[in-house]
This record gives C-alpha cells, sequence and structure tokens, in this order.
C-alpha cells in the first residue's frame, strides 16, 4: 500500500513536491507535531542535512528558506503505510519478534496488524 497524498495537508503536500515522499516521511516521524525553521542560508551541518542529506536540505531551504514548516502527525496515514509495510516484510519471510524489534512494537501488536487490526498503544506503553 502507497501512502494516499492527496489525504495529507496541503502544507505537506508542497515539502512533498520539493524533497519526495520519503524525505518527507522522515521529517513527521522524527519531528511531526511541531515548527520547523529553515533558514535561507543553510550549511552542511543543520540539523535537516544531517537528517535527509545535502540535496534534499538544499532543496527545503531553497524553496522555504526563512519559513517556519508546521509538521503536522498525520498519525492514520503513517501508521498504515508502516501496517502495510509489515504485512510485506511478513510476507517475505520476517519473523514477528524481528518486526516487532525493528517497528519498536511488541509481538502482539505485529499479530494485530497481520490479523487486520491494530493493538491500542495503552498509555503505559510510552513508559516502557
Amino acid at each position: 500500500m502507497r501512502l494516499d497524498v492527496q489525504q495529507l495537508p496541503g502544507s505537506l503536500r508542497e515539502v512533498i513536491d520539493v524533497i519526495g515522499i520519503d524525505a518527507t516521511l522522515r521529517l513527521v516521524e522524527h519531528l511531526g507535531g511541531t515548527r520547523l525553521y529553515i533558514p535561507e542560508a543553510i550549511t552542511p551541518e543543520h540539523p535537516v542535512v544531517a537528517m535527509l542529506g545535502h540535496h534534499n536540505g538544499f532543496a527545503l531551504a531553497e524553496r522555504f528558506g526563512g519559513e517556519q514548516l508546521l509538521l503536522p502527525r498525520c498519525i492514520a496515514a503513517v501508521r498504515a503505510v508502516r501496517d502495510a509495510s509489515i504485512r510485506a516484510q511478513r510476507a517475505g519471510g520476517a519473523s514477528t519478534k524481528k518486526l516487532a524489534l525493528s517497528h519498536g512494537l511488541t509481538e502482539r501488536q505485529i499479530y494485530a496488524i497481520l490479523a487486520g487490526g491494530e493493538e491500542e498503544e495503552s498509555p503505559q506503553q510510552e513508559l516502557l
């Protein structure tokens, strides 16, 4: 399953147009729910360049330099992509243990995702 870009907020679709879906999802994964200031003159040492690479960092600065990007969390969309990835990895032979460890989930959650649903995360799970 690919992410339906049209379901995402317009501000995020603009970022996708500049740096692509994979780099944008990395931004959302690490900084979703926050504002990100993009300087007009970005340096190779800037955290965005470290996270996304030289080309993407400089592309963001060229398009959004001097602006603050509001990065929505897009929880449902990101989760749908993650779940599809888990199902594909399992179909490719990955064990539930490996999937749980690589995605930061429990094996029980992996089984629920594979069954078509997902275990609700309890507030206590965030404490672990």
